[in-house]
């Protein structure tokens, strides 16, 4: 079929304009796996453009209508698993497009329920004499230089930061805990975005021949070119990244098996540790596998003291930098630890849930609620207790101790 008749059938699809036979057209589009790639490139250019104001609060229930409303039941379970998700994540995401007042039903019947709000800037900020300081929430982020400063220029510590100068580099940690972002820039004019449950070890002025840090969890990397002479040094559980002036993604967190680093500008050299090998009484690395140079678009998988090299998509790299839960490819189980982290939970199954990989994406400023009802359209039943522990089960499962 024409692209051009696809995407004029995706368009009246969101303005909820098809007549019966488009209608009858677009179903049978759908449930064609010769046309996968191009409704997906259509779903993805236009969740890409939806205004954040207009995700924010959209009943999934209301989404779930929508998909229910594209095709019937019989026709309905028949689609691949990753239209079926696909199409209640753009359903919730694209209510700008479609003829629905999403005051409607306001006079409905409210459930009141726990649910958790998303995260924010929220960090914790450890001097070298162990004195640690809870950074301010209405701050994005500090400046390490002289002193230390938030990015409009007040200081973080006050008279504090008067003490100690000219004594040369002393350990600093800035920490986020989970639901929690903070942006620091370091003494050489890198910048450093940290994500939920992250931990940067830095010192406060860079000396010697090379510049050091330590990362644990995930980061996003601005590596300043002012000093294109002294290597730029990030040490992980399992590797170390050195690079000259550049910006990369790390994300090392502890209950990954895996540590990703993807490059979006420059070069960057990545070498396991070769120690893990041996901790983990796996066969040691060849030097072959231990160490790799990035190019742009690339991206490492360490693991084990072995390295392998992708072609990827950067932008789901750093989707957190941008507000953005990627899901593409992922497991239930890989999203749950996202969630988990973001929203500052934990998170327990109850038998056996389904195994679904996901497509698409969503804004992390949703509540929880949000999220997850999303994902109880596919088979997923929860709870939230009260100590902020999340509880997954099967829909059937659930369904049969109703019964």
């Amino acid at each position: 079929m024409d692209q051009h008749r696809i995407a004029y059938l995706h368009h009246r699809y969101l303005t909820d304009t098809l007549s019966p036979a488009e209608a009858r057209e677009w179903q049978q589009l759908l449930a064609d796996p010769m046309h996968e790639a191009s409704i997906k490139s259509l779903m993805q250019a236009t969740w890409s453009e939806v205004p954040l104001t207009e995700q924010a609060d959209f009943p999934a229930k209301r989404a779930t209508i929508i998909f229910n409303r594209m095709l019937p039941a019989t026709r309905r379970t028949r689609l691949p698993v990753w239209l079926r998700v696909a199409a209640i994540f753009m359903a919730c995401a694209l209510v700008g497009y479609f003829v629905i007042d999403s005051r409607r039903g306001s006079n409905e019947q409210q459930v009141t329920q726990l649910d958790i709000q998303p995260g924010r800037n929220k960090a914790m900020l450890t001097l070298a004499n162990g004195r640690t300081v809870d950074l301010s929430e209405a701050q994005a982020g500090i400046i390490v230089g002289d002193g230390i400063t938030y990015l409009d220029g007040t200081s973080v510590l006050g008279a504090q930061d008067n003490k100690g100068r000219g004594k040369g580099s002393r350990p600093l940690s800035l920490a986020t805990p989970k639901g929690g972002t903070y942006q620091v820039t370091l003494p050489d004019g890198t910048k450093v975005w940290l994500n939920s449950a992250s931990t940067l070890n830095y010192p406060s002025q860079f000396d010697g021949d090379e510049r050091v840090v330590m990362l644990e969890g995930e980061a996003y990397f601005e590596v300043s070119e002012q000093v294109t002479k002294i290597p730029f040094k990030v040490m992980t559980k399992s590797q170390e990244v050195e690079v000259l002036g550049t910006q990369f993604n790390i994300a090392a967190y502890e209950d990954e098996q895996e540590t990703k680093t993807t490059l979006i500008e420059g070069r960057v050299r990545v070498k396991a540790d070769p120690q893990v090998a041996t901790m983990r009484k796996t066969p040691s690395a060849t030097p072959n596998t231990r160490y790799v140079i990035l190019s742009p678009g690339q991206q490492s998988i360490t693991q084990n003291g072995h390295i392998e090299v992708n072609d990827v998509d950067t932008s789901a790299a750093v989707a957190w930098l941008n507000g953005r839960f990627s899901l593409d490819g992922k497991s239930l189980h890989q999203v749950m630890r996202e969630l988990a982290r973001w929203y500052d939970i934990n998170v327990k199954y109850e038998g056996e849930v389904p195994d679904i990989r996901f497509f698409g994406g969503i804004h992390r400023n949703n509540k929880l609620s949000t999220v997850m009802n999303l994902l109880e359209t596919n088979g997923i039943a929860y709870r939230l207790e009260a100590d902020r522990t999340l509880i997954l089960s099967s829909t059937k499962q659930q369904n049969r101790k109703e019964g």
